[in-house]
């Protein structure tokens, strides 16, 4: 007995565990730790993003795109339907991004395209100036 299978295309690449991105908030100024990120592309990658802070938070990769971006909405606590229509939307067109309430958390799967250095923050007005993170991607 014969059989025949179809190799797959390109092989998929396994995830790494990246680390615990946390948020907080104290004295008017806003903080990520870590607040430096080395990647690779090609290479998929699982971040799990922590609100330490008082009041919601997000985190955009401003600029960087990726492949399959995952959401994971489980742990990120009570969420309004247009936010999370929101992010999905910027999701599913590449955008790494993630949202959650104070004490919350979120995860977020991606696969880096292209190297470079990109900033990370949290766009909610007022937020913006108060702090911002940096990841490199090579």
């Amino acid at each position: 007995i014969q059989t025949a299978c179809t190799p797959r295309a390109e092989p998929i690449s396994p995830t790494v565990q990246g680390p615990e991105i946390r948020a907080s908030d104290s004295g008017g100024q806003m903080t990520y730790t870590p607040s430096h990120l080395t990647f690779t592309v090609g290479q998929r990658v699982k971040i799990t993003f922590i609100n330490e802070g008082t009041v919601p938070h997000e985190i955009r990769f401003l600029t960087l795109t990726a492949e399959n971006v995952e959401l994971n909405w489980f742990g990120a606590g009570r969420v309004s339907q247009e936010i999370i229509d929101e992010f999905n939307g910027l999701a599913a067109q590449g955008q790494v991004v993630a949202y959650a309430t104070p004490g919350h958390s979120m995860e977020v799967e991606f696969t880096p395209t292209s190297a470079g250095t990109f900033d990370y923050r949290c766009l909610i007005p007022g937020h913006v100036e108060m702090g911002s993170g940096e990841l490199i991607v090579r």
